[in-house]
């Protein structure tokens, strides 16, 4: 049963890297653009614009991932991997923030949570991975 749930995880994480997406927020004079971007764990966020004048930093991260920040060049990327929210802003402008929602694209946030093994199936060369109940 172990086995079967964790080749089920497997499977749901190379899912989810192989269907990765770039999301791209532009800022300049005192804005982000989009400041609000809901992204899935596993993507990667690329800020595009001149930090000189507008240097990025996290406010708040959730427990598990990496705080951010850049003051050079004009773009800068971070990968996501954890769920929850991100907060950041412009280090000289404060009115200049912005959030990233990142959400979990397996529906499981806690594998404590599942309460039997998933039924996997080949059918027509696809795997098929439901609910055993």
């Amino acid at each position: 049963m172990k086995k079967i749930l964790l080749l089920s995880l497997i499977i749901s994480a190379s899912y989810c890297v192989s269907n990765a997406t770039t999301h791209t927020i532009s800022f300049g004079s005192f804005f982000y653009s989009p400041n609000t971007l809901t992204v899935n764990v596993g993507d990667t966020v690329v800020w595009s614009g001149s930090f000189a004048t507008h240097p990025l930093a996290s406010v708040s991260v959730p427990p598990g991932a990496l705080s951010f920040s850049n003051s050079s060049g004009s773009s800068f990327s971070y990968h996501v991997t954890v769920a929850g929210n991100y907060n950041y802003h412009c280090q000289a402008h404060s009115s200049m923030t912005g959030t990233i929602t990142a959400v979990d694209v397996t529906g499981i946030n806690d594998p404590g949570e599942l309460t039997s093994a998933p039924l996997i199936t080949l059918e027509n060369n696809f795997i098929h991975i439901s609910s055993s109940q």
